[in-house]
């Protein structure tokens, strides 16, 4: 993981929910997990990727991929922050995660950095 993913992952995971880095956004984070576990999938499928394959890239094991799939395992924030960077890269599973109603304008205006008040 680089050191900026990993930074943006750490600002991104220590804003409470309901709040963006400046506390002045409505994400409910545990609605696009959930959508994102019971979708992961159809992603998978849509890329034509094992289990193992997003494993890897995730840094962590198959089993817990099977296990976010499988509803046993709730996702947590830096693991749905990864998912969505894997899918948005792709054009077909960025469409699908704005369908699903995962990638949203609520989580684009939470993602986007911004000095600007």
């Amino acid at each position: 993981m680089t050191d900026y993913l990993a930074s943006c992952i750490i600002i991104f995971t220590t804003a409470k929910d309901g709040d963006d880095v400046n506390g002045n956004l409505n994400l409910d984070r545990r609605v696009l997990m959930e959508r994102m576990a019971s979708n992961l999938a159809v992603f998978r499928t849509k890329l034509g990727v094992s289990q193992e394959d997003v494993a890897v890239r995730l840094g962590v094991t198959r089993q817990t991929i099977s296990a976010f799939e499988s509803g046993q395992r709730e996702l947590t924030w830096s693991v749905f922050l990864a998912l969505v960077l894997l899918f948005f890269r792709n054009q077909e599973t960025k469409r699908l995660l704005v369908a699903f109603e995962i990638y949203t304008s609520e989580l684009d205006s939470f993602l986007t950095l911004s000095n600007e008040k």
